[in-house]
Protein backbone atom coordinates (compact mmCIF):
# COMPACT_ATOMS: atom_id res chain seq x y z
CA UNK A 1 0.00 0.00 0.00
CA UNK A 2 1.13 3.49 -0.85
CA UNK A 3 -0.39 6.19 1.35
CA UNK A 4 -0.02 9.97 1.13
CA UNK A 5 -1.56 13.27 2.07
CA UNK A 6 -2.34 14.88 -1.27
CA UNK A 7 -0.70 18.00 -2.69
CA UNK A 8 -2.01 21.14 -1.01
CA UNK A 9 -2.55 19.59 2.42
CA UNK A 10 -0.17 19.21 5.37
CA UNK A 11 -2.53 17.47 7.78
CA UNK A 12 -1.44 13.91 8.40
CA UNK A 13 -2.75 12.72 11.77
CA UNK A 14 -5.44 10.49 10.25
CA UNK A 15 -3.06 9.17 7.60
CA UNK A 16 -0.49 8.34 10.24
CA UNK A 17 -3.04 6.46 12.34
CA UNK A 18 -4.18 4.44 9.32
CA UNK A 19 -0.57 3.65 8.37
CA UNK A 20 0.23 2.42 11.89
CA UNK A 21 -2.92 0.31 12.18
CA UNK A 22 -2.35 -1.28 8.78
CA UNK A 23 1.33 -1.83 9.53
CA UNK A 24 0.41 -3.58 12.79
CA UNK A 25 -1.85 -5.86 10.73
CA UNK A 26 0.93 -7.00 8.41
CA UNK A 27 0.33 -4.56 5.56
CA UNK A 28 3.46 -3.19 3.90
CA UNK A 29 2.81 0.57 4.01
CA UNK A 30 4.88 3.09 2.10
CA UNK A 31 4.11 6.53 3.52
CA UNK A 32 4.93 9.38 1.13
CA UNK A 33 4.23 12.08 3.70
CA UNK A 34 2.36 15.34 3.12
CA UNK A 35 1.94 17.68 0.14
CA UNK A 36 2.52 14.73 -2.18
CA UNK A 37 2.01 15.45 -5.89
CA UNK A 38 -0.03 13.11 -8.04
CA UNK A 39 2.94 12.03 -10.15
CA UNK A 40 4.92 10.89 -7.10
CA UNK A 41 1.95 8.91 -5.75
CA UNK A 42 1.33 7.11 -9.03
CA UNK A 43 5.01 6.54 -9.85
CA UNK A 44 5.66 5.04 -6.43
CA UNK A 45 2.56 2.84 -6.67
CA UNK A 46 3.77 1.49 -10.00
CA UNK A 47 7.37 1.09 -8.85
CA UNK A 48 6.40 -0.98 -5.78
CA UNK A 49 3.44 -2.73 -7.45
CA UNK A 50 1.07 -1.37 -4.79
CA UNK A 51 -2.21 -3.18 -4.19
CA UNK A 52 -3.86 -0.07 -2.74
CA UNK A 53 -3.31 3.68 -2.98
CA UNK A 54 -4.43 5.63 0.08
CA UNK A 55 -5.14 9.34 -0.36
CA UNK A 56 -5.64 11.56 2.66
CA UNK A 57 -6.61 15.15 3.29
CA UNK A 58 -8.21 17.26 5.95
CA UNK A 59 -9.13 20.46 4.12
CA UNK A 60 -11.87 20.73 1.51
CA UNK A 61 -9.55 21.64 -1.41
CA UNK A 62 -7.85 18.26 -0.88
CA UNK A 63 -10.93 16.66 -2.40
CA UNK A 64 -10.17 18.31 -5.73
CA UNK A 65 -6.66 16.86 -5.64
CA UNK A 66 -8.05 13.41 -4.83
CA UNK A 67 -10.30 13.72 -7.88
CA UNK A 68 -7.26 14.71 -9.94
CA UNK A 69 -5.34 11.62 -8.78
CA UNK A 70 -8.29 9.32 -9.49
CA UNK A 71 -8.82 10.83 -12.95
CA UNK A 72 -5.13 10.48 -13.70
CA UNK A 73 -5.31 6.83 -12.63
CA UNK A 74 -8.20 6.32 -15.00
CA UNK A 75 -6.52 8.22 -17.83
CA UNK A 76 -3.43 6.06 -17.54
CA UNK A 77 -5.48 2.90 -17.21
CA UNK A 78 -4.00 2.18 -13.80
CA UNK A 79 -7.28 1.21 -12.13
CA UNK A 80 -7.53 -2.05 -14.02
CA UNK A 81 -3.88 -2.62 -14.87
CA UNK A 82 -1.69 -2.05 -11.85
CA UNK A 83 -3.46 -1.32 -8.60
CA UNK A 84 -6.85 -0.92 -7.10
CA UNK A 85 -8.64 0.25 -5.14
CA UNK A 86 -7.93 3.88 -4.45
CA UNK A 87 -8.85 4.59 -0.84
CA UNK A 88 -9.64 8.28 -0.35
CA UNK A 89 -10.47 9.60 3.10
CA UNK A 90 -10.49 12.78 5.14
CA UNK A 91 -12.50 15.07 7.35
CA UNK A 92 -14.42 16.87 4.57
CA UNK A 93 -15.26 13.60 2.86
CA UNK A 94 -18.87 12.52 2.38
CA UNK A 95 -20.27 9.38 0.79
CA UNK A 96 -22.20 11.28 -1.90
CA UNK A 97 -18.98 13.02 -2.95
CA UNK A 98 -17.12 9.72 -3.17
CA UNK A 99 -19.83 8.06 -5.17
CA UNK A 100 -20.11 10.91 -7.64
CA UNK A 101 -16.56 12.18 -7.95
CA UNK A 102 -13.76 9.79 -7.07
CA UNK A 103 -14.72 6.17 -7.45
CA UNK A 104 -15.69 6.33 -11.10
CA UNK A 105 -12.84 4.02 -12.10
CA UNK A 106 -14.32 0.86 -10.56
Amino acid sequence: MVIATVKGDVHDIGKNIVAVVLGCNNFKVIDLGVMTPCEKILKTAIDVNADIIGLSGLITPSLDEMIHVAKEMERRGECARTYSPCLSVGSPYIVAFAASSVFFCF
